[in-house]
């Protein structure tokens, strides 16, 4: 199947990929056609974020979707998701972190959903 990904930019991506392939199949390709590093994409269908496991042509059949819209995360962003994942105990790496990363909600809700208990290490913004 084709699979074409547009960036914010205008900038337009296309590949063959597997009836198989996932979003994060997609991912590793448009890392090797842009040169973002997968840890830095966010890829959308429509307006919803899909799993990296979701499967690519069950998104493209539904109604409205034709296409794979493209946003750059922020470095530093993508480089404290990647650590707080990869942590046994990512409320120690939350700990740690810069108030502006604490103020993420991208880095600290996939944090929460693994250590609920570390909302009081969230910004006093986030925790309102």
């Amino acid at each position: 199947m084709k699979v074409t990904i547009y960036g914010i930019g205008g900038s337009c991506w296309q590949f063959d990929a597997e009836e198989s392939a996932t979003v994060g199949d997609a991912k590793a390709s448009l890392e090797e056609l842009s040169g973002v590093a997968v840890r830095e994409q966010r890829l959308f269908a429509d307006v919803v974020e899909p799993d990296d496991s979701e499967v690519l042509a069950k998104l493209l059949a539904l109604d409205d979707v034709d296409f794979l819209s493209y946003v750059r995360r922020d470095p530093e962003e993508a480089r404290w998701l990647e650590k707080v994942g990869n942590s046994p105990f990512p409320q120690d790496m939350l700990r740690s972190a810069p108030e502006d990363i604490r103020n993420n909600a991208n880095v600290v809700v996939p944090v929460l959903r693994r250590h609920g208990y570390s909302l009081k290490l969230a910004s006093a913004e986030l925790r309102a």
